[in-house]
């Protein structure tokens, strides 16, 4: 944990987002390596990622290079210094929420055009058997950026939003999405966590911190360690590991001695957390995954009111799914809600969203043998053309036995054909 200090500089340093302040706050240094920490923050580790400019990727022998340049060389910090010698490739940090849904600070990817510019690298964490930091990662560890859902950088002087929904190229394998806070909000002295790329290395966690200030609505204030690359980082609950914000603000942690740089260490505790602590977006200001549940279970029952009400807060529907992309959609057409369906269908929102099969709703209809549900998500435009994972259509999905749905799909796959010409290309590709 860090015990505050005030130390007047004659220079400002920039915080994490940018912002400046003629004064900089240090401390113990609390960060240790993955393997250092406990299973449970082990497996939240997993599930953290760092954010790196693409074009720094370098592709060697179905691997993929990191740029190698160290703590020492990127930021000039003097010899003996904590993790000196470890590489230094981030810019910010994020993590996992959705099956292909990733968090991190607003100012990190705050549009599209930041987006395409990007990649984030899982599992990128000093050996535990060499203690070296990797020279290379597997390309099954690094993932584009494929879109932003929601991102907001309002009023960075008062630190009043500051995240990112983004969406990856692809579903991240075997890691698991972290566990969110959806109402309410962390009390005040809760102990808590941050996991994430402090000055851009390794993943590294720093427990002993809590939750100092915490009357704004928008944000807390904590005493973590943490630096410039921890923007984006997960904060949780040390208890019970669930993510109650997004790290976004904190001074910078460095001061030049000597001609080197060298993290700031005090003593001395400060009671003014407000100007001087580091502060975190609360994780339930983002309206898609505050409500993702309750939009499913609304689907679920077929509560057409309150899909409509959220809808107002949350306008991307097609957005909101479940760990195994089971969508609003899917779940609608699985509990035989036509009305909702309808009501979706009029709202724009996509009935041809795939599971993490690449399965629309139509496809499990037809599996399942379901005529009535079919010939619904058939008039209300549902495609009969689009292949799943595997290369299958609804047609192909439907048992031999369910000789009813392979008429009514067939029908339909005759009249899409004739009427679409792109369909005719798609058919036969």
């Amino acid at each position: 944990m860090k015990q505050f200090t005030i130390i007047l500089l004659a220079t400002s340093f920039a915080c994490h987002a940018g912002t400046a302040s003629p004064y900089v706050v240090y401390g113990e240094d609390d960060r240790i390596e993955v393997f250092q920490s406990s299973p449970k923050l082990q497996k939240l580790a997993n599930s953290t990622a760092g954010m790196i400019v693409s074009n720094k990727l370098v592709p060697v022998n179905g691997n993929i290079m990191l740029p190698p340049y160290t703590l020492r060389q990127d930021t000039g910090v003097c010899e003996g210094e904590k993790f000196s010698e470890q590489a230094t490739p981030f810019i910010c940090s994020g993590f996992l929420v959705g099956p292909d849904l990733l968090v991190t600070a607003g100012h990190c990817v705050p549009n599209e055009a930041r987006c395409e510019d990007v990649s984030w690298v899982f599992d990128f964490k000093v050996d535990p058997v060499t203690g070296k930091t990797p020279v290379l990662t597997k390309k099954d560890n690094v993932y584009k950026c494929n879109k932003v859902i929601d991102a907001k950088l309002f009023n960075t002087r008062t630190n009043k939003y500051d995240y990112a929904l983004i969406q990856l190229d692809r579903v991240v394998e075997a890691r698991a999405p972290l566990k969110l806070r959806s109402s309410g909000k962390v009390k005040t002295n809760t102990k808590i966590t941050v996991i994430g790329h402090p000055s851009g290395l390794p993943t590294k966690v720093a427990s002993g911190a809590k939750v100092v200030a915490n009357d704004k609505q928008n944000y807390f204030v904590a005493d973590l360690d943490t630096f410039g690359g921890n923007s984006g980082s997960a904060v949780f609950d040390s208890e019970t590991g669930t993510v109650e914000g997004i790290l976004v603000r904190g001074a910078k942690d460095y001061e030049t001695v000597d001609k080197c740089a060298v993290v700031n260490t005090t003593t001395q505790e400060i009671t003014n957390f407000r100007l001087y602590g580091e502060s975190v977006t609360r994780i339930t200001d983002i309206a898609t995954l505050k409500y993702r549940w309750e939009l499913l279970e609304a689907a679920k029952s077929g509560d057409i009111k309150t899909v409509k009400l959220l809808h107002k807060i949350v306008p991307y529907l097609n957005m909101v799914y479940d760990n195994s992309k089971n969508s609003i959609v899917h779940i609608a057409a699985k509990n035989n809600r036509f009305a909702l369906l309808k009501e979706l269908a009029a709202l724009g929102v996509d009935l041809d969203v795939k599971d993490l099969n690449g399965n629309t709703a139509l496809h499990l209809a037809a599996k399942e043998g379901s005529v009535e549900r079919a010939l619904a998500l058939i008039k209300l435009g549902s495609s009969s053309l689009v292949k799943n994972n595997k290369g299958l259509r609804p047609i192909d999905m439907a048992s031999y036995l369910t000789i009813n749905i392979k008429i009514i799909l067939d029908k339909a796959l005759k009249k899409e054909l004739s009427s679409n010409k792109e369909a005719l290309v798609l058919a036969r590709d």
